[in-house]
């Protein structure tokens, strides 16, 4: 008696499209996930930003000037459409001295020296989706406040953020420990002096 042979099954082209294009999703989800966690740097230009010879005149044009610490609390605030971002960098701070006060400040922002408050640095954090990446929008100058060094801030008001903000950007803020590198890398010559008469007036 003959053997019949066994009829082989005829693979399903649906089949290996579907584990196909599953390995290709794989693929480029673990691509993209990779993609989202690079950081690009990107600096805007701020046409505003006004001219500061003096002391006197971030002093006159602050509402609040402190010597502080950064605690290193920090939220990143974005607003706008992906496309247009816009926002900024909410940062706890511990007031060690009160050299400038508000005379109105608005409620619950009173400044205490000893006493701690958020306020709002000029950079933020954004997502790009194509190609996929984290951008890091800082204006002009500006770099961050770095926790627990010791800085003197011109703070203004601001509406949008509803906090105190640095005012002029890289102009109302700066280290007198001399622990922050990047701040010291700063190239403007106006800076370096202003920082100068900044560290001889508040470093003790």
């Amino acid at each position: 008696m003959k053997r019949m042979k066994a009829l082989k099954r005829p693979q399903s082209k649906i089949g290996w499209i579907a584990v196909l294009a599953m390995l290709i999703a794989a693929a480029a989800g673990g691509w993209y996930k990779a993609a989202g966690r690079q950081a690009e740097t990107v600096a805007i230009a701020d046409v505003a930003l006004a001219p500061h010879d003096t002391v006197d005149d971030l002093m006159a044009a602050a509402d609040l000037v402190v010597a502080a610490v950064p605690t290193g609390s920090k939220r990143n605030v974005v607003k706008g459409r992906w496309r247009d971002p816009d926002g900024w960098t909410l940062t706890e701070i511990r007031v060690e001295k009160i050299i400038k006060a508000d005379a109105d400040p608005p409620s619950g922002m009173e400044a205490e020296e000893g006493g701690r408050i958020f306020m709002s640095e000029p950079y933020f954090v954004a997502t790009r989706w194509f190609p996929p990446r984290k951008v890091k929008i800082i204006y002009e100058d500006y770099t961050e406040l770095k926790k627990g060094m010791r800085y003197v801030l011109f703070l203004k008001w601001s509406p949008r953020s509803a906090t105190y903000g640095v005012y002029a950007l890289h102009y109302g803020k700066y280290n007198i420990d001399g622990l922050d590198a990047e701040e010291s890398g700063l190239s403007s010559e106006r800076f370096r002096e202003l920082k100068k008469e900044m560290q001889q007036t508040f470093a003790s």
